[in-house]
């Protein structure tokens, strides 16, 4: 992975986008277990029916959000 392409397509200094790279690998970290959990605790078919669910209602709610 070049961190410096990074750095200059998003116009950030490399510190940056190592914090960023840091807290993507973090939060991937704990969710991981906390689908597995998910999973365990209630019926596998319905926590990926919700989850495409919410992802749906929530791309169609910013699908033209291009004021950032």
């Amino acid at each position: 992975m070049e961190l410096n392409d990074f750095s200059k397509d998003f116009h950030t200094s490399l510190d940056t986008i190592q914090w960023v790279i840091t807290g993507y690998v973090l939060a991937t970290g704990i969710a991981v277990p906390f689908s597995g959990w998910l999973i365990n605790r209630f019926d596998g078919k319905n926590i990926y029916f919700i989850s495409q669910l919410l992802f749906l209602i929530i791309s169609i709610l910013f699908w033209d959000f291009t004021e950032y």
